[in-house]
């Protein structure tokens, strides 16, 4: 399998994944300004709370996801770095 080849079927993994990223950190920070909206009379330690976890809840699985689909994408470019 060539280079082009790993990054062709990469891609057909990475896109759909990236969709359902979207849309769905796009649904989750809309609550989450939902519910800062009504802690907006609050202390702010409770908003800057709602919005830490939020970022966590989004970045962190991402980061994952990510780093465990680079790795058979790093092992093709080994294999080919081998080839040549």
């Amino acid at each position: 399998m060539t280079l082009i080849d790993s990054l062709s079927v990469w891609s057909r993994w990475i896109w759909p994944l990236v969709a359902d990223h979207l849309w769905q950190s796009t649904a989750f920070a809309v609550l989450v300004w939902v519910v800062a909206f009504f802690l907006r009379r609050g202390p702010a330690r409770a908003r800057y709370a709602v919005w830490l976890a939020a970022s966590a809840k989004i970045a962190l699985p991402t980061v994952a996801q990510l780093l465990s689909l680079l790795e058979p994408l790093r092992s093709a470019v080994q294999s080919a770095g081998q080839a040549a």
